[in-house]
């Protein structure tokens, strides 16, 4: 079996280069609808916040998988080492998706996909591995069919992960602005 690759400049601590992990890709869209309006630049600040906080989440959740975070082109990615439970990452990911999507008015969207890739210095493949090595993460058929869509509604009554808008309006954008 190939696996999508992804060609970074230094495998994170605690990977090696040409193994096999967990990965959960993020991209952010629709970052410009949310922030048109009012408050436009305490919604640029929640929106930064927000790509910054998931991924910080995701890290915290997932400490007995070992997670190493690290930007990839326009990505953000979570690596996952030993055998990370998909039913847990995709439960955590439901809740923090429909947050966000709660949390910003249903315009700023987070796209998850949760799959097996390759981390590959920008060298060779080992001998080992060049059978497995596939194309580029965001070319692959993988990818494209691992998209995460979540489901349900957000239940008010649990307490959230993601910091709600107006309690970082009250927070942390009032620090950030002094």
């Amino acid at each position: 079996m190939k696996y999508p690759t992804v060609r970074i400049d230094k495998i994170p601590r605690g990977f090696k280069h040409c193994e096999i992990a967990v990965l959960v890709a993020f991209s952010f869209h629709g970052e410009d609808a949310y922030i048109d309006g009012e408050e436009k630049e305490a919604k640029a600040a929640y929106a930064k916040f927000i790509k910054k906080e998931v991924v910080e989440l995701m890290d915290s959740f997932m400490t007995i998988f070992r997670p190493v975070n690290f930007p990839y082109k326009d990505k953000f990615i979570v690596a996952l080492k030993d055998n990370a439970n998909e039913y847990q990452v995709k439960e955590i990911l439901n809740k923090l998706l429909i947050e966000i999507d709660h949390f910003t008015e249903h315009k700023f969207k987070v796209e998850a996909h949760i799959l097996n890739g390759m981390l590959m210095e920008n060298d060779d493949p080992t001998i080992f591995k060049v059978k497995k090595v596939g194309l580029p993460l965001e070319d692959s058929e993988e990818y494209a069919k691992s998209i995460f869509k979540p489901e349900g509604k957000m239940d008010l009554k649990e307490l959230s992960y993601i910091t709600p808008y107006a309690e970082f309006k009250v927070t942390k954008w009032k620090k950030q602005a002094e």
